[in-house]
């Protein structure tokens, strides 16, 4: 599902509401390669639009969103090969639902920044290999 989450609650779900079209976040597309989060821009302005207007937005060319992927997947690759290793946080939805609450709920004073701390700004552009 696109630009929404499963937020968890003692004994149920709850499906988190879909972020307005010209939120920064809902422009993105959220990676996670080998542990290290990435965010890629994947909309943009199509172009510029009268303060009485909503923004209209443009899909990037899918070669542009590929690239910056293969980026992404050789930095987590060069950063592996020098020995780094990235916090593991997928962890936290790995046990049940309640224990995910509960941890979830514990947690709510930092906002979850160590995991979405990456999808406040977007990945500084990255090499790829020649």
């Amino acid at each position: 599902m696109f630009n929404i989450a499963r937020i968890p609650h003692l004994y149920c779900d709850v499906i988190s509401t879909a972020p307005h079209p010209t939120d920064p976040s809902a422009q993105k597309l959220f990676l996670m390669i080998h542990g290290w989060c990435y965010t890629i821009t994947v909309y943009r302005p199509a172009s510029p639009s009268s303060a009485h207007q909503e923004p209209q937005l443009q899909l990037i060319p899918a070669k542009e969103i590929e690239y910056s992927i293969r980026a992404i997947v050789f930095d987590a690759e060069r950063r592996l090969q020098k020995g780094e290793r990235a916090v593991n946080i997928g962890v936290l939805s790995a046990d049940t639902r309640d224990k995910w609450a509960e941890v979830r709920s514990r947690s709510r004073s930092v906002k979850y920044e160590l995991i979405y701390s990456c999808a406040e700004s977007p990945t500084p552009p990255l090499p790829l290999p020649d």
